[in-house]
């Protein structure tokens, strides 16, 4: 999930954490994926670039207003393709 789009000051990035059910006790192991976003603007610059586990956010308040384009990658394999409107 990537909310607000539009935005003016913060991104929010969120994506889905799984857990393992541990059979010798009650407890939950938490599975976490290495996510990475790459922020481009429209003439193809990247801007933003880093790595994060479940949730993140960006700040987004000293970049220029206009389109930009949001590619979040899990593992080095899935890949996400977001357009994110800065105001």
């Amino acid at each position: 999930m990537t909310y607000p789009n539009p935005v003016s000051e913060t991104l929010i990035l969120e994506k889905d954490q799984y857990y393992l059910n541990n059979i010798l006790s009650s407890e939950k192991i938490l599975l976490e994926s290495i996510y990475k976003y790459q922020l481009f603007d429209f003439e193809g610059n990247l801007i933003l670039s880093n790595n994060f586990y479940g949730k993140v956010t960006i700040n987004t308040s000293k970049l220029k207003k206009g389109k930009y384009i949001l590619r979040i990658t899990q593992n080095e394999d899935k890949v996400d393709v977001h357009s994110i409107i800065i105001k």
